[in-house]
């Protein structure tokens, strides 16, 4: 096996190595290296496998659908806001395995890419706010943010169906042409990336839960200013031109 491969399964992280991207993106501590890292560290392993002299074998396809699996069932128990971005990352990330199997244009998969990356982006930002204001990011620590802080609020629920690939963002353009190119192999791949999206799914709803629903119990807090508000606004609505864009591409 090309050894690019194995090097490509470091950024596009598998399971064992997929811990190692864990410890990085949770040892940095302020938000901006954190996005930085969830844009390019995936296009560097889009570099690697698109370099590769083969394809990858079947077994690493099954490893990464496998992967995906896993760390999505994993991120439905997760209330740190930071380890459920890191999962859902890495959850997300192993799917582009699969992308790379219907097409090799490199132009095209880092376009994907950034569907997965950039609403995770956005979600490290907003952490960050809660994590100055608050002290930490953990959902169920304080509730009742929707009455506390609406304009937050509403700005966190549609990043977060952004990250979990809601139609009308780009994971959703992504993960549908992986659903019907993976029909085509049988239908264990298939029913694999059901499950996945399932699990995205339930784990967003579980962090809307943690943050957004129940009574409010914050004395004090600040909500978004209006501009920046209007700026997060500006950035949602992008992404979903992004992911309409992506699908009329990928069609």
């Amino acid at each position: 096996m090309d050894p690019r491969i194995l090097a490509a399964a470091l950024f596009l992280p598998l399971f064992p190595l997929s811990m190692l991207f864990n410890v990085l993106f949770e040892g940095l501590r302020r938000p901006v290296p954190r996005v930085l890292v969830l844009i390019i560290w995936p296009q560097i392993g889009l570099w690697l496998l698109l370099g590769a002299n083969e394809r990858p074998p079947g077994w690493v396809i099954h490893l990464a659908l496998a992967t995906s699996l896993l760390y999505g069932f994993r991120a439905l128990v997760l209330r740190e806001l930071t380890h459920w971005i890191s999962f859902l990352a890495i959850s997300s990330w192993a799917v582009l395995w699969l992308a790379a199997g219907y097409t090799n244009n490199l132009d095209t998969l880092r376009i994907l890419a950034l569907g997965f990356s950039l609403p995770l982006g956005i979600l490290t930002l907003l952490g960050g706010l809660l994590k100055k204001q608050f002290g930490a990011s953990y959902a169920g620590l304080y509730n009742g943010l929707g009455h506390a802080m609406p304009r937050f609020s509403g700005i966190l629920v549609f990043t977060i169906l952004a990250v979990v690939a809601t139609p009308v963002f780009p994971g959703f353009s992504t993960m549908t042409k992986a659903f019907l190119e993976s029909t085509k192999g049988g239908m264990g791949g298939s029913v694999m990336l059901c499950l996945i999206w399932l699990t995205w799914g339930w784990a967003g709803a579980r962090l809307i839960q943690g943050f957004v629903i129940g009574q409010e119990n914050l004395e004090e807090s600040e909500d978004l200013s209006f501009g920046l508000t209007w700026l997060y606004a500006l950035l949602l609505v992008g992404l979903a031109v992004f992911g309409i864009y992506t699908l009329g591409q990928l069609s």
